[in-house]
């Protein structure tokens, strides 16, 4: 207790101290400074607008709407495929299809979607499906995307590869390498809707003039934002190709027909997008009507069971093109940011004067990835690079082998003559040469033959460093082998080694210092081995 007490009393006293004292005052409390934001590099901001450079300088605009219709014309203009894109990507195809074919005999590999009916962005997917001979359950396909996955890595296409295999419809996706042309590839086994859906949507194509610069623009919107990938609740590609399908039938804001029949003649693409804008994000009635566009209208959701099939009850419902029984806009799980999009999209619109630099900039922009993307297409297509590529075998460039370099001359083999020499070789005593019992062993040490231990019988040194040969052979340069007799006792053997004793090895001191058995029966037998 009287610690304690002690423990308080000082803790008191600290504090009036502290109190006290004019110099620890207490200071008023800083803030926390705020984390500024990380900043954002200049090439991954939507500010460039390229197309600007397409319109036609004698070409001038009354009212905003009619400018916006001009940069939609100039920016469809510039987002076509290029003849070096289209090369590219055609001989990606021939590649992917040659290397598949060995899995695959009398398979192929058809190309569907936005790069099959001229609807893609400069950065759009290949969607590629291969068609196989036999019958592919959706069970049955991780095996054939999981080998396809290991060829495509083999014939140098791409190092990393992504299988799907718990989708809906079963995919991988890789990137291929930059000497293909980095295109981003989807490629599924046996879907038929995609393939099938190309000539639906040609029809439509052909039919509403207006509808191919509708969609690029509002694919290019939802891109910006990063809304337009289906894998990520966002609308796809097939989900817009719908929609702005079904809004040029129904034409809610009941414009003009020749708005939609000669939407060139009659400078009108600004105002589709506006009412696509204001019909999407603020009156379309999401939770009672789908989409169906083989009817031409909007149908209630109660009379299509595939429709409440949605777990969002106003969520986006779209009738597949190929298989009525499919809702295309079921995969849209961000709709409140989507919707949120197309309201603030309309409202830019409005908002928008002949005073500001690019009406249609706010809405649809690229960023300087896309435009370097488009420029390296270019160059391997023009300088050769790609054709280099596909040359088979396919391989990196790192992973090339080295050149071959010419073998060096040898040097001539010596003639059998020269290997003879004239003179006889020289016989070595075998006990001088080799052997435990030799001079270089431990019985040449004795003090009985401390004369003769470094010489042979002819009087040549014995070499010390344990070859056992006389070294003035190797002071003379002959390498040839050196014939020995074997002789029956050398002089310098001394049977009594080791001493009786402490001496020798493990195996003699266990035998009472008499020599192994093999070592006796040789002494005794006079010599040999």
């Amino acid at each position: 207790m009287s610690g304690q007490k002690t423990r308080e009393t000082r803790g008191r006293v600290k504090s009036v101290g502290v109190e006290a004292s004019p110099q620890n005052a207490k200071r008023p409390i800083r803030e926390k400074r705020k984390r500024s934001p990380a900043p954002v590099a200049p090439e991954d901001e939507h500010v460039l607008t390229p197309w600007l450079d397409l319109i036609p300088k004698s070409v001038s605009a009354v009212t905003a709407e009619q400018r916006l219709h001009q940069e939609i014309v100039a920016y469809v203009e510039y987002v076509q495929s290029t003849p070096q894109e289209k090369t590219a990507r055609q001989t990606l195809l021939e590649v992917i299809q040659r290397s598949l074919q060995p899995r695959f005999p009398g398979g192929e590999v058809k190309m569907f979607g936005s790069q099959a009916t001229g609807l893609s962005l400069p950065a759009g997917d290949m969607d590629l499906v291969v068609m196989t001979r036999e019958e592919i359950s959706p069970t049955d396909k991780k095996r054939p995307l999981f080998q396809m996955s290991t060829i495509l890595k083999a014939a140098r296409l791409t190092w990393d590869v992504q299988v799907n295999f718990h989708a809906r419809v079963p995919i991988l996706k890789f990137q291929s390498l930059p000497e293909f042309g980095s295109f981003s590839v989807d490629i599924g086994i046996n879907n038929t809707d995609g393939p099938q859906a190309i000539a639906i949507v040609n029809d439509y194509l052909a039919k509403m003039p207006a509808l191919r610069p509708l969609i690029l623009a509002v694919k290019g919107f939802l891109s910006q934002r990063d809304l337009n990938n289906a894998a990520h609740s966002g609308l796809g590609s097939y989900a817009v190709i719908c929609m702005c399908i079904s809004f040029l039938q129904l034409n809610p804001s009941k414009r003009p027909q020749e708005y939609i029949d000669k939407p060139m003649e009659t400078d009108s693409l600004g105002a589709l997008l506006a009412d696509f804008m204001f019909y999407y994000g603020i009156d379309f009635p999401y939770a009672d009507s789908y989409i169906s566009v083989s009817e031409g209208k909007l149908l209630p959701k109660e009379s299509a069971p595939w429709a409440k099939t949605n777990k969002v009850p106003d969520g986006l419902a779209i009738q597949c093109l190929v298989n009525p029984e499919i809702d295309v806009g079921k995969s849209a799980g961000r709709l409140n940011a989507i919707r949120t999009a197309f309201k603030e999209g309309y409202a830019t619109i409005l908002q928008m004067s002949l005073g500001d630099g690019s009406l249609l900039g706010p809405l649809v922009s690229f960023t300087q990835s896309m435009i370097d993307h488009r420029t390296h297409i270019q160059h391997i297509v023009d300088s050769g690079k790609l054709e280099a590529a596909v040359s088979p075998p396919p391989r990196h460039p790192r992973h090339r082998p080295a050149p071959k370099q010419a073998p060096a001359a040898r040097a001539p083999l010596p003639t059998p003559s020269s290997l003879r020499p004239d003179t006889p070789p020289e016989h070595v005593p075998y006990g001088s040469a080799f052997g435990a019992s030799s001079a270089m062993g431990r019985n040449g040490h004795n003090n009985n033959s401390n004369s003769q231990a470094n010489t042979n019988g002819n009087g040549s040194s014995v070499n010390r460093k344990g070859s056992g040969f006389p070294s003035r052979m190797r002071s003379e340069g002959c390498n040839r082998p050196v014939h020995v007799t074997p002789a029956s006792r050398h002089p310098h053997f001394d049977p009594e080694w080791p001493p009786l004793g402490g001496g020798g090895s493990k195996t003699t001191r266990r035998s009472g210092g008499r020599p192994q058995n093999k070592r006796r029966r040789r002494d005794e037998g006079g010599g040999g081995s």
